[in-house]
């Protein structure tokens, strides 16, 4: 290799890594999954070829450098390895992410690499890849079958801080944070194609309230990191406005707007480790005041348009960023400097206080009132906003967690169109599981609500393919409930329910 190319065994050996990592077994089991991991090493490899070509054919001689290491990155790189571990130990999903988490690594640091040295001579690295990285797994990844488009994702995020840059202070600088840009060109696109299934979004949002003391986490690692880089305002105030909107929203609707929850764990999460990055937040006090004050009624005005839009409300506190990012050069108009290091104390005080206030009111942690299913049932009756909504998606939660007869309850809402769409199938199978789990009230329903209509919904639900309406249907006429019965229609169905990959059926023609 030309002594000028020598830099770029670098991104190339990151790629081979990535390719070694699509034969750790986790990855392996996945044919998609490895593909991906390949296909991403093979773009690097490509790539430094290409730069190679390209810097040879320019006569130039390709430098790297490496960095001093910024505390800014080393720290918000230990927070968030705090974070996963804790996020980990109820959650097994993030154990398994390990090896995509640091194909991810290996891949931003290459991509960053090659980008460089496409445009320069000299590129240069340190820890600046661990934080934007582990940022943007806080809040989304994709599914193994399409987990390439993490890779596409992350390149995007290191086009945009090359790329989209102006004068900040007589310095050039990236305008949008560079977690933030990708996850927001994502969250459109998903929400515009309605393919926010090839995600974890929800999952990891809801999984991140199911973290025991998971408030008191994230406002202790919040902390260190308030403590050292005088963010603290744009937390302090995100949180105090969300707050203040919340209240003024239960005072006019008698209802809550995040149901049972004062902020949720991932909002909470975003007001401490997404929108705080001192590069693309306001310098003077009264601008990151302005940014955090924004970002919570941002935050609070996009979940309401969502919910009322019927679209992935979890993304409610990754949309605005980069909006926000655009108000920052007239924002730190707003000033002269920064807070000092006693005001900067100043604020963590009372962000400590703010924090033990909303806890003892229940705001933020699990003992929200919301919880409380008697409370909603009472709203729905009394027609208050979103009410019955909210109750009919709290009953299907306490289902699935559990509570058998609330699945007879939710069949019933299913069933009546209350709160949720009529929809006899899924209540048929709602019924059917709470009878199976012993609810004897649900047992004794089934044959009405068969004759009712229930049998030819399902039938017609399997008849498109619905697996689990075959499930149910075939499971019935398995035990001579249905106007259908005997066992070779009945196994039948269960078999085409288990083509449809319902585990469930799979399970039941093996017993």
């Amino acid at each position: 290799m030309r002594a000028g190319w020598r830099p770029l065994w670098v991104p190339a050996g990151l790629g081979a890594g990535i390719a070694g990592l699509s034969w750790w077994p986790a990855v392996a089991a996945s044919p998609a999954l490895a593909l991906s991991f390949r296909v991403a090493a093979g773009v690097l490899v490509a790539g430094a070829l290409l730069v190679g070509l390209r810097a040879a054919s320019e006569g130039r001689v390709l430098r790297l450098r490496w960095l001093a290491i910024r505390r800014a990155h080393w720290v918000q790189a230990i927070m968030h390895a705090s974070l996963y571990t804790g996020w980990a130990w109820s959650w097994h999903p993030v154990v398994e992410h390990v090896p995509h988490l640091l194909a991810q690594v290996l891949f931003y640091y290459a991509f960053d690499l090659l980008l460089s040295w496409w445009r320069r001579d000299e590129a240069r690295t340190g820890f600046g890849p661990l934080p934007i990285v582990g940022s943007i797994n806080l809040f989304l990844w994709f599914r193994d079958d399409w987990f390439l488009l993490q890779f596409a994702m992350l390149a995007v995020g290191a086009l945009a801080k090359e790329l989209l840059v102006w004068e900040r202070e007589g310095r050039r600088a990236h305008v949008f944070n560079p977690s933030s840009f990708p996850l927001f060109l994502v969250c459109v696109a998903l929400w515009a194609t309605g393919q926010d299934g090839i995600t974890f979004a929800r999952d990891i949002a809801v999984s991140q309230g199911a973290v025991p003391h998971a408030w008191l986490g994230i406002f202790l690692l919040g902390l260190v990191v308030q403590s050292l880089f005088a963010v603290t305002l744009v937390t302090l105030l995100a949180v105090a406005t969300l707050a203040a909107v919340n209240l003024a929203f239960t005072a006019l609707t008698g209802v809550y707007a995040w149901v049972d929850v004062g902020i949720p764990a991932a909002v909470y999460l975003g007001c401490h480790f997404l929108v705080t990055d001192p590069a693309t937040s306001p310098r003077p006090a009264l601008g990151r005041a302005a940014f955090g004050v924004l970002y919570g009624a941002s935050v609070f005005a996009l979940y309401m348009l969502l919910v009322w839009a019927e679209g992935p409300a979890w993304y409610d506190k990754l949309l605005c960023v980069p909006l926000l990012n655009l108000l920052v050069r007239p924002l730190d108009r707003l000033g002269a400097r920064p807070p000092g290091r006693g005001a900067n104390l100043a604020h963590v005080a009372l962000g400590t206080v703010l924090f033990a206030g909303l806890s003892s009111a229940g705001l933020l942690g699990e003992r929200h009132p919301g919880r409380d299913l008697a409370f909603w049932e009472r709203a729905c009756r009394e027609q208050r906003f979103r009410a019955c909504q909210s109750f009919a998606e709290l009953v299907d939660e306490a289902c699935h967690d559990g509570q058998w007869t609330r699945c007879e309850q939710y069949a019933w809402l299913l069933a009546g169109g209350e709160g949720v769409a009529r929809d006899l199938p899924d209540a048929g199978y709602h019924l059917t599981l709470a009878c199976q789990e012993g609810v004897t009230s649900a047992c004794e329903a089934l044959p009405g609500f068969l004759a009712g209509g229930g049998e030819a919904a399902l039938a017609a639900a399997c008849e498109e393919d619905h697996g689990l309406s075959c499930l149910v249907l075939g499971s019935l006429g398995a035990r001579g409930a249905t106007s259908e019965p005997g066992g070779a229609r009945a196994r039948e169905r269960v078999e085409r329910a288990c083509a449809l990959e319902v585990e469930d059926a799979c399970a039941w023609l093996a017993r």
